[in-house]
C-alpha cells in the first residue's frame, strides 16, 4: 500500500506541474498501469475528480483509493464513472455516482482557455476525451480561413477549436443527438457565431457517402471510436477505416488537410499509416504526412493531392 499510495503522489504532482502555467483545469492525474497504479484512472475537472476503477483489486480498495485522493489532490468532490467495458471480465457491475461529496451534473472546466461543460452522467469516458487535448490545440492552429468538417465529433472539441483558430464554418456530424446539443452550447458559451456552426446527428458513413455536402470543406476531422476491440475485428476494422478515410480524401480538394485518428488497441501506428496509405490508393489521391504521432494512433494532418 505505500509503493502503491507513492505512486499516486508522484503521479498527481507530476500532472500538476505540467500544467501549473496554462489555463486548464481538465487533465488526467493517473493513467492506471501507466502511472504504476493498475486499475485505477482519476481525471480532474476543477475542483471535481473523476474516477475508474477497471479491476476487481481496485474496486476493493475504493474507500481507501478516496481518502488518499482527497488528502493528496484536496478536491470538493469525486465521482465515480467506473462503466468501463473492462470491469465484465472480472465480473464487477458498472457504478456511476458520487463517492465523496455532492456537486453540479455539469461541470464548466477550462482547456487552454476554452470553457466545456462537463456531463458527468450518461457521457463517454469521464466527461472529454482528454487525450486529444494536443490534437485540439494543432487544429486551432491550422484553421484559420478553412471550412471544417468534425467527423464523430461528439461534445464538438474539434470544431471549436477551429473556430476559435479563425475557420470560416464547422459542421460536426455525429450520432449522439445528444452530445450535439453539448456541442452547441460550447459554441454559445465560448462566443462563437451560431451561424458558422452546425450538427448533423447521423453516421458519419451515411452523412460521407450523400453529395453535394453542405459545404465545400477543404480541412476534415476523423475522430471515430474503436473499430476493433478483439483481435478478431482486426479485419473489420481495417475496412471500417479504410473506407472512412478513403471517403474523406475524396471530398478534399488540393491542399486540404485531413486528421484521422484511431482510438483502436489492436490497431498500431504503423498498420494504422498502412490503412491512410491504402485509402490514399483508392481515392486516387497523393498524400504527404505533414505531422503524425503514435499517441491514439493517429495521424494528425495530411495534405491531399489529386494524382
Amino acid at each position: 500500500m505505500i509503493a502503491l499510495k507513492k505512486a499516486i503522489v508522484s503521479s498527481v504532482k507530476m500532472r500538476e506541474e505540467f500544467f501549473r502555467n496554462e489555463d486548464t483545469n481538465a487533465f488526467r492525474l493517473i493513467n492506471a498501469e501507466g502511472d504504476s497504479v493498475p486499475g485505477l484512472i482519476c481525471d480532474r475537472y476543477g475542483d471535481t475528480l473523476v474516477i475508474q476503477l477497471t479491476t476487481l483489486g481496485m474496486d476493493k480498495l475504493k474507500p481507501w483509493v478516496i481518502e488518499v485522493l482527497n488528502e493528496v489532490c484536496k478536491p470538493k468532490n469525486i465521482f465515480e464513472k467506473s462503466t468501463s467495458p473492462a470491469r465484465k471480465k472480472e465480473n464487477l457491475e458498472p457504478h456511476e455516482g458520487w463517492v465523496m461529496g455532492t456537486g453540479p451534473e455539469v461541470v464548466e472546466v477550462r482547456e487552454r482557455g476554452l470553457k466545456y461543460l462537463i456531463a458527468l452522467t450518461g457521457s463517454q469516458k469521464t466527461g472529454l476525451f482528454i487525450d486529444q487535448r494536443e490534437m485540439r490545440s494543432m487544429v486551432r492552429s491550422l484553421s484559420l480561413g478553412r471550412t471544417v468538417l468534425d467527423c464523430c465529433s461528439y461534445v464538438g472539441g474539434f470544431s471549436l477549436n477551429a473556430l476559435m483558430g479563425g475557420a470560416l464554418h464547422a459542421d460536426a456530424v455525429d450520432y449522439d443527438a445528444a452530445a450535439l446539443e453539448q456541442a452547441k452550447k460550447h459554441m454559445q458559451i465560448n462566443g462563437i457565431d451560431a451561424s458558422k456552426f452546425s450538427a448533423y446527428a447521423e453516421d458519419v458513413f451515411n452523412f460521407m457517402r450523400r453529395k453535394p455536402y453542405p459545404h465545400n470543406y477543404d480541412f476534415i476531422i476523423l475522430d471515430p471510436p474503436a473499430f476493433a476491440k478483439r483481435s478478431s475485428d482486426i479485419e473489420p476494422a481495417k475496412k471500417a477505416y479504410t473506407d472512412l478515410n478513403r471517403l474523406a480524401m475524396q471530398a478534399l480538394p488540393p491542399g486540404g488537410l485531413l486528421l484521422t485518428c484511431s482510438c483502436s488497441y489492436q490497431v498500431d501506428a504503423a498498420l494504422f499509416q498502412t490503412i491512410i496509405f491504402h485509402a490514399a490508393r483508392q481515392a486516387n489521391r497523393s498524400v504527404k504526412f505533414c505531422r503524425s504521432t503514435g499517441m491514439h494512433s493517429t495521424i494528425p494532418s495530411i495534405s491531399i493531392t489529386p494524382k
